[in-house]
């Protein structure tokens, strides 16, 4: 880990599921920043929670990562791991509550290809991985709609 710390903290399926707090997550992973800290940087509310929840359930192929809510790089980045890595998509997504949906460049991104890289440099996805940005709020049919539609299957 860089002396400044992870971009983007991996909230495991399991880990959604059981509601584990963020700093006992971080912990496990090797970041042992002081506990208000991580939980500033990377805590969900109520409705991120709920968001993740539900994501997790319905779209078990999505691996969902926590962004540093410091450093405008996003909210979450979401990648597709169902398919074989050089075939993987991220969606790096600011999630508002009651805003559509929408692709953008907004300023609370500006920092995305930050987390993208760790994310490459940890081998979860590859350098010319396809990378959406998005705004607002979304349901997980919102993000089959964007690219997302079901798990990929290997055609034999």
């Amino acid at each position: 880990m860089s002396r400044e710390g992870p971009w983007v903290l991996h909230l495991s399926r399991r880990a959604v599921l059981a509601r584990t707090g963020v700093p006992t997550l971080a912990h496990s992973r090797g970041d042992f920043r002081n506990p208000r800290e991580l939980e500033h940087r990377f805590g969900l509310r109520s409705h991120e929670q709920r968001f993740v929840e539900e994501l997790v359930r319905v779209m078990p192929q999505l691996w969902v990562f926590r962004c540093d809510q410091l450093r405008s790089c996003g909210d979450f980045a979401l990648v597709d791991m169902s398919a074989p890595l050089p075939l993987r998509r991220c969606v790096v997504m600011e999630h508002k509550q009651r805003t559509g949906l929408r692709a953008t460049r907004h300023r609370q991104l500006q920092n995305h290809d930050r987390a993208v890289d760790e994310l490459i440099r940890h081998g979860v996805l590859e350098n010319d991985a396809a990378v959406v940005l998005l705004f607002g709020s979304a349901e997980p049919k919102e993000l089959r709609q964007r690219g997302f539609a079901k798990p990929f299957r290997a055609v034999v």
